[in-house]
C-alpha cells in the first residue's frame, strides 16, 4: 500500500501547478481531451469539496484534486482531473462516479418535474504502472430506458520522454518526471555515472525551461514553480537515495533558492487588492467631496433664485397697495 502522506505530497504538487498557472493547464486538457484552447480560454476553479451520502446516511466528505470550468468562444465546459501515484485499479471508477455524479448535482438544471444533471469531462493521471495500463475507464450507468456511459480518459507519466513533454508542452508533468526512475533508484544510487546521467537530464530540463520563457512559451512564475515542485516530488520519491538527492536534489535546490514564490505572489496579489482598495476610497471620497459640494452649491443657488422671486413677489405687492 502507499504511503498516504507521500500520495498527499504529489496531490498537492499537482493541485498547486493547477491552480496556480493557467499556461500549465491549457496545454494539458488540449491533449487529454482534444481540444484546442489557446491563452484566450477563461479557467474558473470550482468548489472540490463534496459530501456524498455513506453507509447508515453518514456523510463522507471527497475532495478533488481539481475541478476546473472552461469559457472559451462562448462555449463552457467542466473538468475534472486526479493524480494518482498508486497503481491502478478498479476503485479508482468508483470514486470518479461518486466525484463525477456530485459534481454533476451541484450544476443540475432542475424543473418541478424534471432534473437535468450535466457530468464533467473526466481524466485521470498515472504516475505509475503496473504493466497493464488501460487508456479508459469506462463507466456505465443503467436506467429503466436504458444505458448511458462516459468514459474517464487514463495518461500515464512513463509514457513521456523529456523530448515528448516539452513537444506537447505537457510541462505540468515535468514534477513527476522521476517517477519514471522509480522502481530502479536504488540502483541508480548506487552507480556514480548513473547519478550523473540524472543530473544532467535534469540540467537540461532546467535549461529547456529557461530557454521557453525568453521564448514567451512559458511565463516565469510557472518555470518558477515547476523548478519548486521538482525538487520536492524528487526529494519525497528519493528520499532514502542519498546520493540522488544530494547531486539532482542540490542541483535543483540550487535553482530553487527558497524562492517561496507562492506566497510571494499571493502577497504581492493581495497587496496589490488591498491599494486599489485603499486609493478607491480616497478617490471615492474625494469624488464623494466634490458631488457633495456641487450639490450644495446647486441648493444655494435654487434658494437664493426663490429667495428673489419672493423678495420680488413682496415689492409687486407692495407697490399694489401703495
Amino acid at each position: 500500500m502507499a504511503d498516504d502522506n507521500l500520495n498527499f505530497a504529489y496531490d498537492d504538487a499537482f493541485k498547486t501547478m493547477l491552480i496556480e498557472c493557467d499556461d500549465l493547464v491549457i496545454p494539458l486538457l488540449n491533449h487529454i481531451f482534444d481540444e484546442d484552447f489557446d491563452k484566450t480560454a477563461q479557467i474558473i476553479r470550482m468548489n472540490n469539496e463534496h459530501f456524498i451520502m455513506g453507509d447508515g446516511n453518514s456523510e463522507k466528505k471527497r475532495v478533488t484534486d481539481s475541478l476546473l470550468q472552461v469559457i472559451f468562444h462562448q462555449k463552457i465546459k467542466k473538468y475534472h482531473i486526479e493524480c494518482e501515484s498508486s497503481a491502478y485499479d478498479d476503485s479508482i471508477l468508483i470514486r470518479f462516479f461518486e466525484y463525477d455524479s456530485q459534481i454533476a448535482l451541484d450544476s443540475s438544471d432542475r424543473g418541478e418535474t424534471r432534473l437535468k444533471v450535466n457530468f464533467p469531462e473526466s481524466a485521470l493521471l498515472e504516475l505509475v504502472d503496473n504493466g497493464n495500463k488501460p487508456r479508459e475507464g469506462i463507466i456505465e450507468i443503467c436506467t429503466p430506458k436504458g444505458s448511458v456511459e462516459y468514459s474517464v480518459k487514463i495518461i500515464y507519466e512513463s509514457d513521456y520522454s523529456v523530448d515528448d513533454l516539452f513537444e506537447k508542452k505537457l510541462y505540468l508533468l515535468l514534477p513527476f518526471y522521476i517517477f519514471k526512475y522509480r522502481v530502479n533508484l536504488a540502483i541508480i544510487d548506487d552507480d556514480s555515472e548513473q547519478v550523473d546521467e540524472l543530473q544532467d537530464t535534469y540540467d537540461n530540463i532546467v535549461k529547456r525551461l529557461e530557454e521557453i520563457v525568453k521564448n514567451g512559451e512559458l511565463s516565469a512564475f510557472s518555470k518558477d514553480v515547476i523548478i519548486l515542485l521538482i525538487d520536492r516530488v524528487l526529494r519525497k520519491l528519493a528520499a532514502n537515495e542519498k546520493n540522488v538527492t544530494k547531486k539532482v536534489g542540490d542541483l535543483m535546490g540550487g535553482k530553487v533558492m527558497d524562492l517561496e514564490i507562492i506566497r510571494v505572489k499571493h502577497e504581492a496579489e493581495a497587496e496589490g487588492i488591498a491599494k486599489g482598495i485603499v486609493e478607491g476610497r480616497a478617490k471615492g471620497r474625494a469624488e464623494g467631496r466634490a458631488e457633495g459640494r456641487a450639490e450644495a452649491t446647486k441648493e444655494l443657488a435654487e434658494k437664493d433664485a426663490k429667495l428673489k422671486e419672493l423678495e420680488a413677489e413682496i415689492a409687486r405687492l407692495k407697490a399694489v397697495i401703495g
